[in-house]
């Protein structure tokens, strides 16, 4: 009788603590969550406004390029304007893949001055970057807007760069 009491009393023990695990992961995932929200509210005005910059950018490197062939000019800047619009699908996938859970790093300054940082803020870049490449991996993210795919302007290109890059770029 007392056996089965000790049984008893053990399993009801062993039962309340993994309810207590199973509630501290469900509360860190809460929290989680909750980080990412406040992060998405909080950076969509920057996201948008880079995104339109690089919207931008993009047309008018487009037509100079567009120009650039019409009038047949040296292939140096050709391949100067290619490299310029492959960057800016690349800062394009940067925002629109960017992971929520941490704070968001600006591209610009004010204008269209591109920011630097120094040595902390390039391995924050590099770790956003990184986990970029994660997502891309994986190819369909749940974390990247539904419409992403729609105004980054060279998708694929810039996931092929992305994903030949060396990790910690």
């Amino acid at each position: 009788d007392d056996d089965n009491e000790k049984t008893s009393i053990e399993e009801t023990t062993e039962g309340v603590q993994q309810s207590i695990k199973q509630l501290e992961r469900d509360i860190a995932a809460y929290e989680v969550r909750e980080r990412e929200k406040k992060n998405a509210v909080k950076y969509h005005q920057v996201k948008f406004i880079e995104r339109q910059k690089l919207t931008r950018l993009e047309k008018s490197v487009k037509r100079q390029l567009q120009k650039a062939q019409e009038s047949s000019q040296e292939s140096s800047q050709h391949s100067k304007l290619e490299q310029q619009l492959q960057s800016i699908a690349m800062d394009q996938l940067y925002i629109a893949f960017y992971p929520t859970n941490r704070k968001y790093m600006a591209i610009f300054a004010k204008g269209y001055d591109r920011l630097t940082y120094d040595e902390n803020g390039r391995k924050r870049r590099r770790a956003a970057w990184d986990d970029i490449r994660q997502k891309l991996h994986g190819e369909e993210s749940d974390d990247a807007p539904n419409d992403a795919k729609a105004w980054v302007c060279n998708l694929d290109g810039a996931k092929e760069a992305l994903l030949s890059m060396p990790t910690g770029v």
